[in-house]
């Protein structure tokens, strides 16, 4: 987005829309200043008001005035967008999401009864008391909220590393409870990724619903 405002302020320039000193300041901190350049675009468009009523325009100056209204048109765009935009979820230290989480009475289809989430990856075994993974991998938070009733959600990219599903790619909707000591999981196969292909809601009867309970270390 900032190379596309950039270039188009570049072009800007050769049409006397601003100075590259203004240029520059929009970037000055490596990112663009949106009311910075919500000030350059007040000041060009009242520059074209005073200058319209100097005199007449040649055909030159129509064609660039019409210029400078096409690219105030997508400044303006570029700035609405801007503003609208996401920024990427950056993970905590200690995302609640983190830890030990167990279900001895599990009924996954896999038979999973404890697994422990941290920032390097997951790790999942069949028994309580095994030591040694059946798989484990990483996983990439894409996306966290909190929805009305305190429950946590994560939208997680994950790559297994070992096991029998070795190279197998998915994409995971969690939820943790308020107090953040219950976890309920499923996922999706992922190939290729896409945004729009995490599951949508916790479904129970799915073959790939998982509930695990919070436990010390």
């Amino acid at each position: 987005m900032s190379t596309l405002i950039y270039r188009t302020l570049a072009s800007a320039v050769q049409y006397g829309l601003d100075s590259p000193t203004q240029r520059d300041t929009l970037f000055s901190d490596g990112a663009w200043k949106p009311n910075v350049l919500a000030t350059l675009i007040k000041k060009q468009q009242l520059w074209l008001s005073k200058s319209s009523q100097l005199r007449p325009y040649s055909l030159k100056e129509k064609a660039m005035k019409k210029v400078r209204r096409l690219l105030l048109f997508v400044l303006l765009a570029l700035l609405i967008l801007g503003g609208c935009a996401t920024a990427k979820y950056v993970p905590k230290p200690n995302e609640e999401l983190y830890g030990n989480w167990t279900n001895e009475y599990t009924g996954n289809n896999d038979n999973i009864q404890k697994q422990v989430y941290s920032a390097s990856g997951w790790k999942d075994y069949h028994l309580l008391a095994d030591t040694v993974p059946v798989d484990q991998g990483t996983f990439q938070i894409d996306s966290k909220w909190t929805d009305a009733n305190g429950n946590i959600w994560y939208r997680s990219y994950c790559t297994q590393k070992t096991g029998p599903a070795a190279g197998f790619d998915s994409q995971m909707l969690s939820k943790l409870s308020k107090s953040a000591t219950i976890l309920e999981w499923v996922y999706k196969q992922s190939s290729p990724y896409a945004p729009v292909s995490y599951p949508t809601q916790i479904d129970t009867k799915s073959d790939t619903y998982h509930i695990f309970y919070r436990t010390g270390g």
